[in-house]
């Protein structure tokens, strides 16, 4: 498939004639179901013309030709990995939504613990419940359903993947989005039902069976990582993206209870008296609380270690999938652009040639090879087939120019190819010490994904017609130009001059044929690919083939892997705005639920500012205890990365999770966040003198 004189040179070339050009451009707007549609009338025409017609046979061979096939199935696949990798975000996202809104619910059954008691004493029941829950929450999900779809059409129009955005999908995210409200409205319904229910059974003489839940969650989070750990699956799917919340969430409630047991056991041993001033009377006020560490204080601990852990998560994912997609890049391409070309000696007109077979053996002397001279920002690199005595199965040889390879190679931005980095220098350092004597010296070579070589072994090398030992100066498990097969890096100076007659630098004798083993030639560049095509015009050579880097992009997994990031960091974000939202809700309530205390409090001196200050350290100490959680959280789920988030599970280099500086520094920053809106939404109107007075409260709530 190409433009129509393009088409016509190829066919003079190949002495073919074509009946039949088609010139052929993508319409406007052409989706993919309709690029399929072509792709099967194109498979049709073929089958047509391929069938018996019951004409004599002659000459002339009809076939239909056209790579439009091929290309939708690529788009095709693509579309598949990123609508796979999408739905299960959006999961993940519709599950945290629903999660908040019943996690809130229960906030609010705490706040109406009155009013339900009251309710179920005189006969309002969890069905009439269910309803008037259900019914309040309507109007709220009206509007939110309504905003959120406007907010993400806006958001897709901004900055969603490229493409126009079809009537068909806003349709159908509206109608989930609808779905969604009302499984969130039967949800805060179904809360406000079961309270009711466990007032009544509570009203009972039958005694009250509270759930462990803390050891639940740690249970089911443990459960779900073993699951993700044990499945063999190519890809993640929705039990893995569900580990990490679980165990933000199981790691925060374990860790509330642990701190506030601690804080017991060092009270009780110390004994402290009681506090002299205001400002220690305060500290020792919000480590009493802490030390409390009743269910609705872990609850709140919980929640916000999941969106805090959620968000450094989120920015680790997308930090590591950055690092991933810039390393598999690396290594699919090896360097910005590279192009094969069919040899080295193109390049130079006076290079060395290879003597006939009829004076090898008059005793022609094989002369020296050398390397053509290249620009700056250019390295030429060979490949061969060769084996490895002992093992199966055949290994790639690279040959290459340590100097130049550092300087022209993509080395990506993670630690793997970082190593692979460091061995190059390793192997120039030793290629310099084997030239001192090449005739006696081992070949250092570079062990690239090969599991029988370490750093320092010595093994023998088998080329298609010669036979060397080697000598590994380091093992990596990536390297830009790896393909699909074990391979060996080696440096020209040493290789080449262990087997003079058959180095591919030397330019073919005038023979056709040779005996010379094949090795291809390709010439890598740092810079654009119009740089090197136009170096090798200069020469009058062809590649054979040419790709770059933004090619290499666009393999299917790598470009889904790039597309989802975006959803990621939304997931991630929206659960740090959760943390934010439920330690509001809960300073409030904090400060609503025991007025009467405080207001005894500033009673006998601590004062409003003392009493303040009390209620600061203790979301001060709630918040940190979170944060600790949530660190704690993403560096046990960091090793089950690669099996929570890799698409691809068997490219190279492997997938790595780490918790990186700038996402435990927007973590620390969404906790201030939460720390300073709590505040303000539920300390801060209890320092001001504009309230009611402390006797009036007392004799308001009780004493």
């Amino acid at each position: 498939m190409g433009d129509v004189d393009t088409v016509d040179r190829a066919s003079q070339a190949i002495g073919d004639d074509l009946i039949w050009r088609v010139n052929a451009e993508l319409a406007p707007g052409l989706t993919l179901d309709a690029a399929k549609v072509t792709a099967a009338g194109v498979a049709e025409l073929r089958d047509e013309t391929k069938a018996p017609n019951g004409e004599p046979p002659g000459p002339l061979r009809l076939g239909v030709v056209s790579g439009i096939e091929s290309l939708v199935a690529e788009a095709d696949f693509l579309a598949g990995l990123t609508r796979q990798r999408g739905d299960l975000l959006a999961g993940a996202g519709v599950a945290a939504g629903l999660l908040t809104a019943l996690g809130l619910a229960v906030l609010l059954v705490l706040d109406r613990r009155r009013e339900l008691r009251h309710g179920a004493a005189v006969g309002v029941g969890p069905v009439r419940v269910l309803g008037l829950w259900s019914l309040e929450a309507l109007l709220p999900a009206v509007v939110a359903v309504l905003l959120g779809v406007l907010v993400a059409w806006l958001v897709l129009r901004a900055a969603g993947p490229p493409g126009p955005l079809l009537a068909t999908s806003v349709g159908t995210g509206a109608r989930r989005a609808v779905l969604v409200g009302l499984l969130g409205v039967v949800g805060i319904g179904a809360v406000g039902a079961v309270a009711v229910v466990t007032l009544e059974r509570g009203l009972t003489a039958r005694p009250r069976v509270r759930v462990p839940w803390v050891a639940v969650l740690v249970v089911g989070a443990v459960v779900a990582a073993v699951a993700a750990w044990t499945t063999p699956a190519r890809s993640p799917g929705p039990v893995a993206l569900a580990v990490p919340a679980l165990v933000c969430a199981a790691v925060g409630a374990l860790v509330a209870v642990l701190v506030g047991w601690a804080v017991r056991v060092v009270a009780r041993r110390r004994a402290a008296a009681l506090p002299r001033s205001a400002a220690r009377a305060s500290r020792w006020l919000a480590v009493r609380r802490l030390a409390g560490a009743g269910s609705e204080q872990t609850f709140v601990v919980s929640v916000m270690a999941l969106g805090l852990g959620m968000t450094l998560f989120a920015m680790s994912a997308v930090a590591a999938a950055q690092v991933a997609v810039a390393d598999r890049v690396a290594v699919a391409n090896g360097a910005a652009t590279v192009a094969q070309i069919d040899g080295s000696w193109l390049l130079d007109p006076d290079a060395p040639r290879l003597p006939t077979n009829e004076e090898l053996a008059a005793g022609v002397k094989v002369p020296k090879g050398r390397t053509p001279p290249v620009p700056d920002g250019m390295t030429l690199v060979w490949r061969s087939l060769v084996s490895l005595s002992g093992e199966f199965g055949y290994r790639d040889l690279m040959a290459v120019d340590p100097a130049q390879l550092l300087a022209v190679a993509d080395w990506g931005e993670g630690a793997t190819m970082a190593r692979a980095r460091d061995a190059v220098t390793a192997l120039a350092s030793a290629d310099a010490v084997a030239m001192q004597d090449p005739s006696r010296a081992a070949i250092p070579v570079i062990a690239v994904n090969e599991p029988s070589l370490r750093a320092g072994d010595l093994a023998v090398l088998s080329g298609q017609a010669w036979t060397s030992p080697v000598s590994v100066v380091a093992s990596v498990p990536a390297f830009p130009g790896l393909r699909s097969r074990p391979m060996l890096v080696a440096a020209t100076p040493t290789l080449f001059a262990s087997q003079a007659r058959y180095d591919p630098r030397l330019a073919p004798p005038d023979e056709t044929l040779s005996n010379r083993p094949f090795a291809e030639t390709w010439l890598w560049s740092s810079g654009s690919s119009r740089e090197l095509t136009d170096y090798l015009a200069q020469h009058g050579v062809t590649p054979t083939a040419l790709t770059t880097t933004d090619q290499a992009a666009q393999t299917p997994t790598i470009a889904a892997a790039t597309r989802s990031l975006g959803y990621q960091g939304a997931v991630g974000a929206f659960l740090a705005l959760v943390s934010v939202v439920v330690a509001a809700v809960y300073a409030r309530r904090m400060v609503r639920r025991s007025r009467a205390a405080d207001a005894l409090l500033v009673r006998v001196g601590v004062g409003r500012r003392g009493v303040g200050a009390a209620r600061t350290w203790e979301l001060g100490l709630l918040v940190v205890v979170a944060l600790v959680a949530a660190v704690a959280s993403v560096v046990l789920v960091s090793p089950l990365g690669p099996l929570l988030l890799d698409l691809d599970r068997g490219a190279s280099p492997a997938y790595e999770l780490h918790p990186t500086w700038a996402g435990v520094a927007v973590t620390c920053a969404v906790a201030l966040v939460m720390l300073v809106v709590a505040w303000l939404s539920g300390v801060r109107p209890t320092t001001s003198s504009r309230g009611p007075s402390p006797e009036e409260v007392l004799l308001r709530e009780g004493s």
